[in-house]
């Protein structure tokens, strides 16, 4: 039986980028570790340009300062395909959704009005649904989403080392990946009125795995195997990343998709950006070789990353008109 877990382990990845093969082995063995018996971890060393955090970081805060009805012009339920303003949350008992009060902006692969997959209804592809003001908030969105993409073929490389694969296995895939990046915002004691902390309640992602950004507020928590809630503190220079459903099915859960939350009591506002990198669209998501054998058979049906998606959000997003069947 895994111990249960009381913290979460800094990587250092730079070796991975730069090192030679050992080092890459070294690394790769540090990823599978933390991804077997926690699903998550921080990582270090990895390159991105702070300058791009900040930027965006300050965008989003002259965003979510905007009054709510011209936040509104860019709401998620105007648009066909996962995009815009995501707000406000006021709580819904038993969900992720069940605390008040928070908000989002949804940012995706960007697609022309002619792409095929868009003209077919594909909801994760298409043109981003972009806010009038404030003028730098969709340029330095851009840039931050241009950048993690990068980021998370990176780790699409590691977590590929670290399941045994061929370090490229997954990089065909991911030339037009059906990847989302959360704007969060999250409302402080000194803007709800009350006592009640902001947040969202206890869930897995869904995604193959997603990188973190958090300012330096905190709240963000795990649940370990004892059922205990261990907080991830904010680290600086570091992204959170963690595992979703789809990865941990993809490798017959050799890698944990674990439960989270966030639980904020802060005074001031709360800012996190979160990219949920997949895969493209339409790759089939089947058992990986390396992940079953006698004894240890798939566990899951072969899907597809959009099959798994669409029905994850429908759940995720009952409450949102567009998901409503």
């Amino acid at each position: 039986m895994t111990t249960p877990f009381t913290s979460v382990p800094v990587i250092d990845i730079e070796p991975f980028l730069s090192g030679d093969a050992a080092d890459k082995r070294a690394a790769a063995d540090e990823i599978a570790r933390a991804c077997e018996t926690i699903g998550f971890l921080y990582i270090d060393g990895h390159g991105f340009d702070p300058a791009l955090i900040e930027r965006a970081a300050t965008a989003a805060r002259a965003f979510y300062a905007l009054p709510d009805d011209e936040k509104r012009n860019v709401e998620m339920d105007r648009f066909p395909n996962h995009r815009g303003y995501v707000g406000q949350f006021h709580g819904k008992p038993g969900s992720r959704h069940d605390f008040a009060r928070w908000e989002s902006f949804k940012v995706g692969f960007e697609t022309p009005q002619d792409d095929p997959e868009f003209q077919a209804g594909v909801r994760f592809y298409g043109p981003n649904a972009w806010p009038a003001e404030p003028a730098d908030f969709q340029p330095a969105m851009e840039a931050y989403y241009a950048a993690m993409l990068e980021l998370s073929r990176t780790l699409f490389r590691l977590f590929a080392c670290a399941l045994d694969l061929p370090e490229e296995h997954f990089i065909p895939f991911t030339g037009k990946p059906a990847s989302i990046m959360n704007v969060n915002h999250y409302l402080g004691r000194g803007n709800t009125g009350g006592d009640q902390p902001t947040g969202l309640g206890a869930h897995s992602d869904y995604e193959c795995f997603a990188i973190l950004w958090q300012d330096g507020s905190g709240g963000l928590q795990l649940q370990n195997q004892a059922g205990d809630w261990i907080d991830a503190p904010p680290i600086p220079g570091t992204f959170v990343i963690n595992i979703g459903d789809m990865l941990a099915h993809w490798s017959n859960d050799r890698f944990a998709s674990t439960q989270h939350r966030v639980v904020y009591g802060g005074e001031g506002n709360r800012l996190s950006i979160a990219h949920f990198a997949n895969c493209d669209y339409t790759t089939p998501v089947a058992c990986l070789p390396t992940c079953t054998g006698p004894g240890n058979p798939p566990k899951y049906a072969p899907t597809t990353v959009g099959d798994h998606l669409i029905a994850s959000v429908k759940r995720a997003y009952s409450d949102v008109d567009a998901y409503k069947d």
